[in-house]
């Protein structure tokens, strides 16, 4: 079982790699995260894909499935740039 921390050092790390991958693969990144229930570093990596890529139909699709399954199925800014 993984603690906190080691948790938050892993979710860190996996934040700094994301500037050195390519838009697909930020997104299968997130996508793995997301699969594994670890919800908030998946946002954050979805919401850092569309920093960069605004618009980037595959990062806005999941997270509306993301917003969709902490409840917020009716939100209309999940695409927006934060």
């Amino acid at each position: 079982m993984h603690s906190a921390i080691e948790n938050k050092d892993k979710a860190n790390g996996q934040r700094e790699q994301i500037s050195e991958l390519s838009l697909p693969d930020a997104l299968a990144l997130a996508l793995q995260i997301h699969r594994r229930d670890h919800l908030v570093e998946a946002e954050i990596l979805y919401r850092k894909i569309l920093n960069v890529a605004q618009g980037y139909a595959d990062a806005c699709h999941f997270l509306g499935v993301f917003m969709y399954q902490v409840g917020d199925g009716t939100s209309t800014k999940s695409c927006h740039v934060v």
